[in-house]
């Protein structure tokens, strides 16, 4: 069945009509015409796969990685870098208005990122053994099957070579790669994190238990690669998809990195979230700064706050700023963080956001409001002590739209209204995109 593709959606998927049945399917392109085999319909819509392009659409451009069209990693290097932040704004703008219901909201240009390519400062790839040799990637588009990578082209150098010469250690040391489906082996995962400022790196291998060659694996490492500055083991030994495990032991060096925006350096565990795109992750700080308006003498709340990256960066300009997060190595990185750039008006608690919230009065009398949630949002507790503090302006922060615009719906029924809204693109080459958006309360008359 023959058919054009009309836009790209929130997702790996392009859309299309045939006989006006929305069908949706992946690795197209707005413009493209082509042959589409339908594999499910549902009752509103099908979805469907590419069997060949008819015409290629006058928006694409050959993708310079020679694995994208297999490899699950990325979604759109077959689109120019101007297209991609001009579909994200008519996705971001479309979600708001028909997930969200707020309609006729003037969405603002997405911040692009200066480097489309080489942003990511975190890395984490599978491992398997395959024809004698150790490889590892990422999980092909709508599978589980590792598409071996040589060279990530979104990934922050020296990723690539910590990588390839990990692969080969491993090799010389007859280290035992973990096995999905009989779940027998050692090592699972390869997690690079590394630092733009100081061009240095940190690396986890995620094993399913301790091994005895583990010093020998990092002193292997360090000695070849001076960019290095430690080796940590993970363990972990559950039988689903989750990368890392609970327990992580530095086996030689440094299980941190220490990474600069604007004015502040900030101490990053191995474990701890952070920012993958370091440049982008400065712009969302100024972005939310403008959009918080702060006096100098405002209470600010920041949730959900990692390593303090965002509460920091505002407190210079507030009277006082707490900081509520739940990983206790992201909480402990935050007091050396606040330290080392001398900032005595930050205060930290550990904990279920909602756990503290319930148990600290006193943070009620907040008069600004920062969070940054994971994937699946703030919810409708958070949101209803938000109401009943004093905040008059949330910023919300968002990497996920489709929670985000559940909670948006939340924060107007507790008495806010959305006043701006900024994307910032910290995943170029992906459907991926960060939002932060300003609320007001509305005065009661």
């Amino acid at each position: 069945m023959e058919m054009i593709i009309d836009k790209l959606t929130y997702g790996p998927n392009a859309i299309g009509r045939i006989d006006g049945v929305a069908v949706f399917v992946p690795g197209a392109i707005p413009g493209d015409r082509v042959e589409v085999k339908i594999t499910r319909k549902m009752k509103n819509y099908w979805i469907g796969e590419v069997e060949s392009f008819i015409k290629r659409s006058g928006k694409y451009v050959k993708a310079p990685c020679p694995v994208f069209e297999k490899c699950g990693g990325c979604h759109w290097q077959n689109l120019s870098y101007a297209d991609q932040l001009d579909c994200k704004l008519s996705i971001v703008s479309e979600t708001i208005a028909h997930l969200g219901g707020v309609r006729d909201f003037k969405v603002s240009p997405v911040i692009g990122c200066k480097t489309p390519f080489g942003y990511r400062n975190k890395i984490q790839q599978p491992l398997e053994f395959r024809n004698g040799e150790v490889v590892s990637g990422f999980y092909e588009r709508g599978s589980h099957r590792i598409v071996p990578v040589s060279r990530c082209m979104l990934e922050m150098e020296p990723a690539n070579s910590i990588v390839e010469y990990a692969r080969e250690v491993i090799k010389e040391l007859r280290l035992i790669i973990y096995n999905e489906k009989t779940r027998k082996g050692l090592l699972r995962h390869l997690v690079v994190r590394l630092s733009k400022s100081e061009k240095t790196a940190v690396l986890t291998v995620v094993a399913t238990r301790r091994f005895e060659e583990e010093k020998k694996f990092a002193c292997a490492l360090m000695k070849k690669l001076p960019m290095l500055k430690g080796v940590m083991v993970n363990v972990n030994n559950r039988r689903d998809n989750v990368i890392l495990g609970k327990s992580t032991c530095c086996i030689e060096g440094d299980d941190f990195i220490v990474e600069n925006i604007g004015h502040l350096k900030f101490i990053v565990s191995s474990g701890a979230f952070f920012q993958t795109n370091t440049v982008q992750a400065e712009e969302l700080c100024r972005v939310v700064e403008s959009m918080a308006g702060l006096t100098g003498k405002e209470t600010l709340v920041d949730l959900y706050s990692g390593v303090g990256m965002i509460g920091m960066f505002l407190a210079g300009k507030a009277g006082t700023v707490v900081c509520l997060e739940e990983n206790p190595d992201a909480v402990s990185d935050a007091i050396k963080n606040a330290g080392i750039n001398k900032l005595g008006n930050v205060q930290f608690f550990e904990g279920n956001v909602m756990d503290v919230l319930s148990g600290k009065n006193a943070l009620k009398k907040a008069e600004v409001i920062v969070l940054d949630p994971p994937r699946q949002g703030a919810g409708e507790k958070v949101i209803g002590w938000i109401e009943k503090s004093r905040a008059e302006r949330v910023i919300y922060v968002s990497c996920d739209l489709g929670t985000f615009c559940r909670d948006l719906k939340y924060l107007q029924e507790a008495g806010f209204n959305m006043k701006t809204l900024v994307p910032i693109d910290m995943f170029p080459q992906t459907y991926h995109i960060e939002i932060a958006a300003r609320f007001d309360r509305v005065t009661k008359p």
